[in-house]
């Protein structure tokens, strides 16, 4: 099933129970398999090559090979649950803002008191944001609250992922050359390159009129997805950033992605344990796996 123009692979191709081989590449409309395929017996080898538009199964599967796929497929049939998550991920220099930026995005009237000094971030402050559109499709995010402090560069390189949407703050009081901004932009180009980027200028209460080269910086940078200018004090333009975020998030790739619910389900065992362990023995989590036949 090479070369073709489908979306789908037709359902009945699932009852071919003597099938051993099936090749389905280059197909740019492609966007899902049957979770059925993966009950095939016979099958021994799926060839999953150049379908840019595939989302079922996800890239990460395809990438390990035929046993994840198959896996992946026999799961999903039992069942599965379409996705919206992502991370939000909130980087820029110290006392840009990111902190009381996040607290107004998620507050009711969409503004905050701000911050003091004891709640300045050390290393990475992570936690939920599920917010509805007014589709009331729900979008969940889990928000990274990047220290800005240069002591935690090094390490933050590490976390910077591609299945996410970025916020790079920069104070309007301290102007664009002390912003930081190519530091975080060629970072999260090199880690990230297709990432979309929010450049968002904070305290604009305080400055009337803030110089940024946008034109050069999204020419350089073309998965900048916008340019804002906020205050979270004032709440000051967090509603029309909010609205644009989850407008482009929503057009990711991974958005609505099928997720077997049994993996929903060990997700579900595995985070119950916070409120008590910090890590989990393998043991415990091979049981978890076995009750839902994960493992």
């Amino acid at each position: 099933m090479d070369f073709q123009a489908i979306t789908a692979v037709p359902v009945h191709m699932c009852r071919l129970q003597n099938l051993k081989t099936l090749s389905i590449s280059n197909n740019p409309l492609l966007e899902s398999l049957p979770g059925a395929l993966g009950h095939l017996p016979s099958l021994k080898s799926l060839r999953l090559i150049s379908n840019p538009s595939l989302r079922t199964p996800p890239n990460e599967i395809v990438s390990r090979g035929f046993a994840s796929i198959k896996a992946y497929l026999k799961r999903l049939a039992g069942g599965f649950t379409e996705c919206r998550r992502t991370k939000l991920m909130l980087v820029g220099l110290g006392g840009a803002g990111k902190t009381s930026l996040l607290k107004a995005v998620m507050s009711p009237n969409k503004k905050t008191a701000g911050t003091s000094g004891e709640d300045i971030t050390n290393g990475i402050d992570i936690m939920p944001w599920t917010v509805k559109t007014n589709n009331d499709i729900e979008v969940t995010y889990n928000t990274w609250d990047f220290a800005g402090q240069t002591l935690y560069y090094n390490t933050h390189q590490f976390f910077l992922s591609k299945r996410a949407v970025y916020l790079l703050l920069w104070s309007t009081r301290q102007g664009y050359e002390h912003a930081g901004l190519e530091f975080w932009l060629s970072s999260i180009a090199s880690h990230a390159p297709k990432t979309p980027i929010f450049v968002v200028g904070t305290h604009c209460d305080q400055v009337p009129k803030a110089d940024i080269p946008m034109d050069d910086l999204q020419q350089k940078y073309p998965q900048i997805a916008g340019f804002h200018f906020v205050s979270s004090v004032q709440g000051i333009g967090i509603a029309k950033l909010e609205e644009d975020l989850i407008q482009v998030t929503l057009e990711q790739k991974n958005m609505g992605e099928k997720v077997p619910k049994v993996w929903l389900n060990m997700e579900k065992k595995i985070l119950a344990f916070r409120s008590t362990r910090s890590t989990l023995p393998w043991n415990t989590i091979k049981e978890i796996g076995m009750e839902d036949w994960y493992i």
